[in-house]
């Protein structure tokens, strides 16, 4: 998928998940991937297209249906999501002390 393609993608994604998105920007969950698209965190630009739309399935039909795959596919993402926001909060961490330790 193209760069512009992604963006058009998430974009339309994000739009029909607005609690999702809200939580992503609040948390500084998104990041860039080596080709400048809008990701994730801890996840490809393919999974990050994923997992917002197992987070619209999930949330439209859990009642509905028998969701025990589409949870699971979205509870592995969400944990790699997860694992890359505590590597980054420690590496921020870390980052914070060098630079006061020099000053």
């Amino acid at each position: 998928m193209s760069p512009s393609d992604h963006g058009e993608r998430l974009a339309k994604l994000l739009n029909e998940a607005p609690t999702l998105r809200i939580w992503l920007e609040e948390m500084r969950g998104f990041a860039r991937d080596g080709q400048g698209r809008r990701i994730v965190l801890g996840l490809t630009a393919a999974e990050t297209i994923e997992f917002i739309a197992l987070d619209l399935l999930y949330q439209a039909e859990r009642d509905a249906l028998n969701t025990s795959d589409i949870q699971h596919r979205y509870t592995a993402l969400r944990e790699k999501h997860d694992e890359a926001r505590v590597r980054d909060a420690c590496e921020n961490l870390d980052f914070a002390a060098k630079n006061e330790r020099h000053n």
